[in-house]
């Protein structure tokens, strides 16, 4: 994890797995959000941190790895819904 990022999204934050509901590869620095309508930086939970296959290897604050619900990843100006692999 990048020495930038630490304490970013808590002291607590997870370095997870997130696998996009379709087909997609995220640039490294990708924000990740709670909901699909959100887009400002101070409301993310989480970074892309590289791509892993099909998969995004992202830092994510504890709560919103915590909870079922999917997170989504703002790519390009669109939402991506993304799931954390268990």
């Amino acid at each position: 994890m990048p020495a930038y990022l630490a304490g970013r999204f808590g002291a607590d934050a997870q370095i997870l797995r997130l696998i996009p509901h379709e087909p997609r590869r995220f640039d490294p620095g990708t924000l990740i959000y709670r909901s699909a309508d959100a887009d400002q930086p101070l409301l993310a939970v989480g970074v892309v941190l590289r791509q892993a296959d099909n998969a995004a290897m992202a830092l994510v604050e504890r709560s919103a790895a915590a909870t079922a619900a999917p997170l989504h990843i703002r790519d390009h100006g669109r939402a991506v819904r993304v799931k954390i692999e268990s």
